[in-house]
Formats: C-alpha cells, sequence, structure tokens
C-alpha cells in the first residue's frame, strides 16, 4: 500500500497537532513517555473464574486410589464383570438420551 504525502500530513495533525492545539497530550506522546503506565484489573468474577482454574489444575486427571484396587484385580485375574448389569445400563442410557 502507498502512502501519499497528503495522507501523511492528515496523520500528522489528526495524531499530533490538533490534540497539542486542544491542550491535550498526543497518543504519539503519550507512547514516547509522559502518558504512565497501562494497568489491568480483572472484575471480581474473573478472579474467582481464575482462582478456581488453578485448583483445577492441582486435581490429578485419574484417581489412582480408586484405579488402583482394579489395576490389581485385573492382574490376579478376580476382577469379575456382571454381563447383564453393563447390558442394563448400556441400554438404559442409550434410551435415556433418545428420550432426553
Amino acid at each position: 500500500m502507498k502512502i501519499s504525502r497528503g495522507e501523511l500530513n492528515n496523520l500528522v495533525r489528526t495524531y499530533v497537532e490538533k490534540p497539542r492545539d486542544a491542550g491535550l497530550q498526543s497518543p504519539v506522546a503519550m507512547r514516547a513517555g509522559g502518558g504512565g503506565k497501562d494497568r489491568v484489573t480483572y472484575s471480581p468474577k474473573a478472579q474467582e473464574m481464575r482462582r478456581l482454574q488453578e485448583l483445577l489444575e492441582r486435581v490429578p486427571d485419574v484417581r489412582e486410589e480408586l484405579v488402583a484396587p482394579i489395576k490389581e484385580r485385573l492382574a490376579n485375574g478376580t476382577y469379575d464383570v456382571n454381563g447383564d448389569l453393563v447390558a442394563t445400563q448400556i441400554v438404559s442410557r442409550l434410551l435415556g438420551d433418545k428420550l432426553a
């Protein structure tokens, strides 16, 4: 994109000369140093969401205290699955999804 001399002059007038004529600090001058530092403030809800997110990150993906006994029973060959109960649960969840 080509920027002509006239367009450049318009930008200078808009961002440098007009604010100075009105007694204001131009955006260019503010960035150069006297405008202060930027700040971000979060709403109480955003702060609470961040706190909850940090707590959630501490929770392990796998609850080892529940998984370990099942792994042990699988390794020993003592883990017994009731096929009828599994089938009943599958069917009831499928029907529940269709009815909902």
